[in-house]
């Protein structure tokens, strides 16, 4: 049986890039929230409707 080792061979390092490229993809830095809603005027009267129910 073959003593090999976790870092062995090219094809484990290409795995191992190709890893550290795929997460480090998944941490991007969100842009500024768009302050203008255009749901704003409906999202208010669904928590008003929603407010007078409960109470």
């Amino acid at each position: 049986m073959p003593n090999t080792t976790i870092a062995d061979g090219p094809r484990t390092l290409v795995l191992l890039a190709l890893f550290i490229m795929a997460a480090t993809g998944c941490v991007s830095i969100p842009g500024e929230p768009d302050p203008n809603d255009p749901w704003e005027p409906w999202n208010r009267s669904m928590y008003d409707f929603n407010d007078g129910i409960d109470k």
